[in-house]
This record gives structure tokens, sequence and C-alpha cells, in this order.
């Protein structure tokens, strides 16, 4: 029975999705922060917060409702759909156009790297790139090069890209509320077509 509950633990692996929570898109000017969801099923911000250590304020802002910009979101709550897009609004102050970082956080351990999702810097050496160079998910002293920024531009996600480098971002005339990164949901969870039993091997088809 063993290679029965192996292969049950597997597929049941299979079935779990998981949601991507990604910053795709920073206006700087008008101190939004777009999050896009590229995972295939839902995501609840609650509990969340943003961080910008470097010259933030406040520096620790917990993402609530009231943040949401509803004409450039694709929900009025927390819960993001799959390839849904979040706009919110930060404090002013939080986002300035010279130099700033950006961290989404699962809660408010800002030091620990397993609660941070995403990081974005931009215009000088951030705080928090040191907790996202420990996820994996940013270059240690890098950050995007904000300089001839013009009127109308933004910090943007290149389309396809997972946001884990400084160069995965560009600036673009602003396409707040639009999700150009991905446009349609990322291929839903894999699901089990078939299962044979040859003598001792259980064998399980799997169709991605």
């Amino acid at each position: 029975m063993k290679p029965i509950c192996i292969l049950a633990a597997a597929l049941s692996t299979l079935a779990i999705s998981h949601a991507d929570l990604v910053i795709s898109e920073i206006d700087m000017a008008n101190q939004k922060i777009e999050i896009i969801n590229t995972g295939p099923g839902p995501e609840n911000l609650t509990g969340y917060f943003l961080c910008n250590r470097l010259n933030g304020s406040p520096f620790y802002p917990a993402i609530t409702t009231a943040m949401i910009v509803s004409a450039s979101s694709s929900t009025t709550t927390l819960a993001l759909p799959a390839g849904g897009i979040l706009t919110l609004q930060a404090p002013a102050g939080f986002t300035p156009q010279g130099s700033g970082e950006v961290g989404l956080y699962t809660n408010n351990s800002f030091g620990s790297s397993a609660s941070l999702l995403d990081y974005v810097g931009w215009g000088a050496d951030g705080v928090r790139d040191s907790v996202a160079a420990a996820k994996g998910i940013w270059g240690l002293g890098t950050f995007v090069s904000v300089t001839g920024i013009q009127p109308g531009q933004t910090i943007q996600l290149g389309q396809g890209l997972a946001g884990n480098a400084f160069t995965d971002y560009s600036l673009a005339a602003s396409t707040i509320g639009t999700n150009q990164v991905y446009p349609s949901p990322v291929a839903t969870t894999d699901a089990v077509s078939g299962i044979s039993d040859t003598g001792a091997t259980l064998n399980g088809l799997v169709n991605a």
C-alpha cells in the first residue's frame, strides 16, 4: 500500500494552487502601487503590509480597503482573483520620485524574508533589499534607475517577467489599472487523467 500513499501525497501537492502577488507598477508622482495576482487562485491581502524603510512616511502602512483605487482595480475588497489587479493609494510621501523602495509583506515582520512576497527598489540602494536578496527575489544593492523620468511615466514590470531583478522593470507611460504584464491567469492546477496498477508499481498520468 506504500506506493498508493506516496502517489496520493504527490497528487495532493499538485492540487494545491499557489497565488503569486507581484508589484507590477509604481506611480511615484501619484503615490499609487499596482499589484497583480499571477497565480491560478485567489489571494486575500487582509493583514498584509507595505514597507518603504528607505524613506517612506509612514514606513509600514497596513493594507486596507480604504487604500483601494476602485477605478483601476479588479476588486473593491482585499480578495484579489487570479489575473486580477489591485491598485493601492499609498500614503502621501510613501513613494518619492527620486528614490525609494516598496516591499509587500504578509505581516509586520519586516526583517523576515519568509514574510516578504515581493520587492522593488528605485533610485538608490534600499534598506529591505537585503531581505529581498535573502529570499532570492532581488539583487543586493541593485535598483531601478529613474534618471531622466518624464511626467506621466511610472516604473513598470515587463510583460511575462518575474519582477525578481531591477532589469525586469523600466520607465514608461502609465498603464495603472491595465494588466499589461499577465493578460490572462497562469494555467490552472494539474489534473490526473488516469491511474494504472502494473505489478507492484502504481502509475499515474498527470496532465499539466
